[in-house]
């Protein structure tokens, strides 16, 4: 990654997180950051010393799809929870959910 990238990204958090939790959205994605880095470099010249270039880029690329996926089903994931405690306390409550 290159600065601007990174300077970038940081900054599109700072706007997004709110004051409250501001640091920890900040720590976390720096330590994404780190992890990404720490991992992707060795898996990248792993696969251009056993084959060519162009498949550094590929691992890299795969790499990063597989990471976005995984991050997609955690979403969808964590939704379907929130739904599921949200019925639940409706359930609990006993109000009458029928639409009339």
């Amino acid at each position: 990654m290159c600065t601007p990238t990174l300077a970038a990204s940081a900054e599109t958090v700072s706007n997004l997180a709110p004051p409250q939790v501001r640091g920890e959205a900040m720590g976390l994605q720096d330590s994404a950051s780190r992890l990404g880095m720490a991992l992707g470099s060795p898996a990248v010249g792993f696969a251009i010393d056993h084959s060519s270039p162009g498949w550094g880029f590929a691992t890299a690329g795969l790499g990063g799809l597989a990471l976005a996926g995984t991050g997609v089903l955690f979403q969808l994931r964590s939704q379907t929870v929130l739904r599921q405690k949200a019925r639940e306390r409706l359930d609990a409550s006993g109000v009458d959910q029928t639409v009339r």
